[in-house]
């Protein structure tokens, strides 16, 4: 039975693990996420390098054999569409192959529009118990996909934890753009909440990670 080698804990040691090819282009990623966020902290997370800025991941970046990866990036409905189209891999993905120049300008870019604060959210009226019942809540947020293997599809609400009065789980009914679901709130591991959205409702709105979906909240139900 071959031993699998064990997860890299720092992104020194998860670099170190690819040859130098790949390495010199890790290196340089990480260099210039970290100019344009310098605030934000290294990490591992599912396995791979990542930054965290104001409570949760930023950005992830990741070596393979015949490129590297940026994620998640919404590579088009933004003003870089045109410039990260040819990288771009599904919704969410860019891919910066090994023979082609490392755009690192734009990698930049891209660091920097993630920073910007997202549009606040609607108002909303706070239930008056946190118990299972009808409550009214509205937000808008970007689908985010984690980068692990059949990662989950979610939206992050920042005002969750504060709304429902835990980190725990939460089930219940909402609406997202315009088509209901049944879902729950999840614990990240970070103090913040994610809902899942499922395939066949981003199906039926047509929208996948770095879109923007509007999502009500009608009821709790758990």
């Amino acid at each position: 039975m071959r031993n699998e080698p064990a997860p890299a804990t720092t992104i020194d040691d998860y670099i170190a693990a690819f040859p130098a090819a790949v390495r010199s282009r890790l290196e340089a990623l990480r260099r210039t996420i970290r100019a344009a966020a310098p605030g934000a902290v290294e990490a591992i997370s599912y396995r791979i390098p990542a930054f965290k800025h104001g409570g949760g991941a930023l950005i992830y970046f990741a070596g393979h054999k015949t490129h590297v990866g940026l994620y998640p990036v919404a590579a088009h409905g933004t003003e870089l569409a045109a410039q990260l189209a040819p990288y771009a891999s599904g919704k969410a993905t860019l891919k910066f192959p090994l023979d082609r120049p490392l755009p690192l300008a734009l990698v930049a870019r891209v660091v920097r529009a993630k920073l910007q604060p997202a549009a606040a959210p609607a108002p909303l009226t706070k239930p008056r118990a946190i118990t299972a019942g009808p409550i009214e809540a509205r937000f808008s947020a970007a689908l985010e996909r984690s980068p692990a293997p059949n990662g989950w599809t979610y939206v992050v609400w920042p005002q969750s934890v504060e709304f429902f009065g835990t980190k725990g789980l939460v089930k219940v009914e909402a609406v997202v753009d315009g088509v209901p679901l049944t879902t729950a709130y999840m614990a990240m591991g970070d103090g913040r909440h994610m809902l899942p959205i499922k395939a066949a409702v981003r199906r039926a709105i047509g929208k996948a990670a770095g879109d923007r979906v509007q999502v009500e909240l009608r009821a709790r139900i758990g």
